[in-house]
């Protein structure tokens, strides 16, 4: 064993010095460009509160898939930063039932795919979902553990979002005459043109937990027959990048 401690000790100190001097021989890398700010990846689960037994959701099949720039300002000597930001929107709502939303005469109605005309000979649904798009505006303070360095500090955040609807669809997947079909009918169902709640968040560097909740109505007013107006909320995990 004194033998062979004395070797290693040897061998770790050729090869730091073959590493060095490797180094000297290496030419200096081209720094990559430093963006200000961060693109933020949110992935989550969506689901709705109030809703009737129908209106149920499968969170494998309602995914949200958020985009956003932020651009962190921090405030002062402090460990608090202001974090605007804006970006896209991805809400998918899959349903548990065969049920599906149809605009009926300036109302929207949620309904058994199997009573709607179009599909008079359907053998089965596969997956039946409501989909919306939104462009939103983002606003978050964060407390963060390291003041001097935020990128790799503990951090939580609290905050909200405002969207605005871009684009809405039923997508129904579907057998029928012996054949797997796809049907999609784009329209706004009457969804809120504009939505509004609270972010909040939990996280180390790129990292972080958040959940969302939905301060505004799925729905305009009481354009939705036959149930009580939902709202959504969701959680999920985010990765910054930049």
């Amino acid at each position: 064993m004194k033998k062979i401690i004395p070797l290693f000790l040897s061998l770790f100190l050729s090869l730091g010095l073959l590493a060095q001097e490797k180094q000297k021989k290496e030419k200096p890398s081209t720094p990559s460009p430093d963006f200000p700010g961060t693109l933020s990846i949110d992935y989550g689960l969506n689901y709705l509160t109030n809703n009737i037994h129908a209106m149920r959701t499968n969170p494998w099949r309602s995914a949200t898939v958020n985009v956003y720039y932020f651009y962190p300002i921090k405030l002062g000597d402090s460990f608090v930063s202001a974090n605007p930001g804006i970006g896209f929107g991805n809400e998918k709502l899959g349903f548990e039932d065969p049920y599906s939303f149809q605009d009926s005469a300036g109302f929207v109605s949620f309904k058994p795919i199997a009573d709607l005309p179009r599909f008079a000979n359907l053998e089965s649904v596969k997956r039946t979902q409501l989909i919306a798009n939104y462009i939103d505006f983002n606003l978050e303070l964060r407390l963060h553990s390291r003041k001097e360095d935020f990128d790799r500090s503990w951090f939580i955040g609290l905050g909200g979002k405002v969207g605005v609807l871009i684009d809405g669809k039923t997508k129904i997947k579907y057998n029928e005459s012996g054949r797997q079909k796809i049907y999609k009918d784009k329209d706004h169902f009457y969804m809120n043109s504009f939505r509004y709640g609270l972010v909040a968040r939990i996280g180390y560097g790129p990292f972080n937990a958040w959940v969302y909740y939905s301060g505004s109505d799925l729905f305009r007013g009481n354009k939705l027959l036959h149930a009580t107006n939902p709202r959504l909320w969701s959680f999920g995990i985010s990765l910054a990048t930049f």
